[in-house]
């Protein structure tokens, strides 16, 4: 899997603030019961990912040639359908994403 902590390196402390914001927003929503709220996070975590992270911004190693924004992106869109249920995966990624933010947050 890509690595969340060397995708967010190189957003400002503004954008990280963002993301992190709305990536808690997302586990509250959820832990409420409110899919729906989750869900319209998720889109708003979803655009904000997609307009500040750049590829380039991610150190890849050996032959790598997947975007880790890609493969998080691809990860969660799914989740933005109420077809699709909000499950523990889901649930792990955003504490992945959540714990990758916190520690650039404590680095910077």
């Amino acid at each position: 899997m890509f690595s969340l902590f060397n995708l967010f390196g190189k957003s400002s402390e503004k954008e990280h603030e963002e993301l992190l914001v709305l990536a808690e927003k997302i586990i509250s929503n959820y832990v409420k019961g409110n899919e729906k709220a989750c869900r319209k996070e998720l889109d708003s975590l979803l655009e904000k990912i997609d307009e500040h992270i750049d590829d380039d911004d991610v150190p890849m190693s050996g032959s790598e040639t997947k975007s880790p924004k890609r493969e998080l992106i691809r990860s969660l869109v799914p989740y933005t359908s109420e077809n699709v249920e909000i499950d523990q995966g889901f649930i792990d990624i955003m504490n992945r994403v959540i714990e990758a933010l916190q520690r650039h947050s404590r680095e910077s």
